[in-house]
């Protein structure tokens, strides 16, 4: 009689202790997601503050269309310690490697891996001379809705919204 007592208490000492268990996982998860580390990535310094690393999660989202074409950024590809795609199409991630940044503004000393350029160029993407209707095709590249100036050479940032048309 006693050991199915026993029996009986561990069932639910079980049950308990798995739900404590995903308890704290799915917790741990959300408080990362909203971490400041998550935002703004680990930033960390030599001793004297000269020398500075920032390490991110960073992703934009892309949309491109090249002589009346929809262009698919396709899921996995380009080298990870670069930009490059990930689980999802027609979007950019960067997340593999810390830089050197600029210890008060905290921007890459070297922001050419971060342009729009820098991402085609890991997709194997060349533009066109001619569209078939149009011998000179203009690019426009807006970000957020805005058309930017600084066009293939922007530096992109986490969020973006970056719509690229050359027709």
């Amino acid at each position: 009689m006693g050991k199915k007592k026993n029996k009986s208490l561990i069932t639910p000492l079980l049950t308990l202790l798995v739900i404590l268990i995903i308890g704290f996982l799915g917790y741990s998860v959300i408080t990362y997601q909203n971490s400041q580390q998550e935002q703004e990535g680990f930033f960390t310094c030599n001793k004297d503050a000269t020398i500075c690393e920032l390490s991110q999660h960073i992703h934009a989202d892309i949309a491109m269309n090249v002589c009346g074409e929809e262009i698919v950024f396709p899921k996995e590809k380009g080298d990870i310690t670069k930009q490059h795609t990930h689980k999802e199409e027609n979007k950019i991630h960067w997340q593999h490697e810390s830089m050197r940044v600029d210890p008060i503004a905290r921007e890459p000393l070297d922001k050419t891996p971060f342009t729009i350029s820098a991402f085609l160029e890991q997709m194997g993407h060349k533009f066109p001379n001619s569209c078939p209707n149009n011998n000179s095709p203009k690019l426009e590249v807006s970000v957020n809705g805005k058309i930017i100036k600084d066009g293939l050479n922007y530096v992109w940032k986490d969020a973006d919204i970056i719509s690229i048309g050359y027709n």
